[in-house]
């Protein structure tokens, strides 16, 4: 995941950074339609990423 971080997350304002992070999505799928998706990423990396300490 790659972006700028322009909008509020949680209770911290946008911190105006980029982040570049690695992930994976899992969808589940029911006849032919998205059910459920999974999202894992190294959320610590992104908070340092935000904080400037990365």
């Amino acid at each position: 995941m790659t972006g700028t971080n322009t909008c509020p997350l949680g209770d911290a304002p946008p911190a105006g950074r980029p982040i570049d992070v690695r992930g994976a999505d899992f969808l589940t799928l029911s006849q032919n339609e998205i059910t459920e998706v999974r999202e894992y990423f190294d959320a610590s990396l992104m908070g340092r990423q935000l904080a400037g300490d990365a």
